[in-house]
């Protein structure tokens, strides 16, 4: 650079050098919220030029959602959202960039903390004992990847049953809904069954959904029809091979003992001749030292 005097024509001159390196940062956000909830902040952007200019933003972390474009108008601002969902429990410091052609590089730094998530939802079962009931635990799966999820019962002997494990596709930003089916099967009357369903994945996160069951006595059922010979559905619910008692009310209808291994499904074979004087109906009790309620079916003979 050069100064001179133009009339003694004196000059002198100086040399200049010039750095340029990365900005600075130009602000810190701080986003906090429990796991699979959500934070949002702005950042407030100023175009300065008189033509329109593209701004592209990125941030490592795949829990940080940003627009993929913002287009700024000439001599406008705009606010840039910010949102922030974790999916584990964490406490991390990202860098977050947004990128002009015109404008250059503006860097911000995010502290970002993902809080322990509450208990999910409880499944509550009521079942008649001898019976079986399934219900699904529905959750939000919201990784952009497939995930793995183990699933299991925390004390797995008040009678819940479980997946091992099932598979969750990709979600996008709004995630994607994801079950386990939970099955409750009591071997005894009584309301105080408790359980805690423990869903996780390494990357997506965890989920705890306690699960509650009450069982009741039996439920009476039928009609069941039998025409000479029939057979009545039943279950050995017991983790023993049991010695079931089976009688009925009509001379009619006939029906043995059953001896039924554990955890085993088979029916009970009845038989019927009609009789005169008699009627063609009858109820069938099933009864066993394990159990203080009995199994009562009605049958209609024909």
């Amino acid at each position: 650079m050069t100064f001179k005097n133009d009339d003694t024509g004196e000059f002198v001159f100086y040399v200049l050098k010039f750095s340029v390196g990365p900005p600075s940062i130009q602000g810190n956000l701080s986003l906090e919220c429990a796991v699979r909830q959500q934070a949002k902040e702005n950042i407030l952007i100023k175009n300065p030029l008189g033509t329109d200019v593209t701004i592209k933003a990125a941030c490592a972390n795949k829990q940080v959602s940003l627009p993929d474009e913002i287009i700024l108008k000439p001599s406008s601002e705009a606010a840039i959202e910010v949102k922030y969902r974790p999916l584990l429990v964490e406490e991390c410091e990202e860098t977050l960039t947004l990128t002009s052609e015109e404008l250059g590089i503006y860097s911000y730094s995010l502290s970002l903390r993902g809080l322990s998530p509450g208990l999910e939802r409880s499944l509550v079962f009521n079942v008649p004992l001898g019976s079986k009931d399934v219900k699904s635990f529905r959750f939000m799966h919201y990784l952009d990847e497939k995930s793995d999820y183990s699933c299991k019962l925390a004390s797995g002997d008040a009678g819940f049953s479980t997946e091992a494990s099932i598979v969750a596709h990709p979600a996008g930003p709004e995630g994607i809904e994801s079950e386990v089916d939970v099955a409750f099967e009591p071997t005894r009357i009584g309301s105080n069954f408790k359980d805690t369903l423990l869903v996780k994945s390494a990357v997506a996160g965890e989920f705890i959904c306690p699960v509650i069951g009450r069982c009741i006595a039996p439920k009476p059922q039928g009609p069941f029809d039998v025409k000479g010979k029939g057979e009545v559905p039943f279950k050995n619910i017991f983790p023993k091979e049991v010695a079931f008692h089976c009688t009925v009310d009509n001379p009619a209808f006939s029906v043995n003992k059953e001896r039924i291994p554990e955890k085993k499904a088979t029916a009970i074979a009845i038989s019927y001749q009609s009789r005169e004087g008699r009627p063609s109906t009858t109820k069938l009790t099933v009864t066993c030292p394990e159990s203080p309620e009995p199994w009562l079916f009605y049958l209609q003979g024909n």
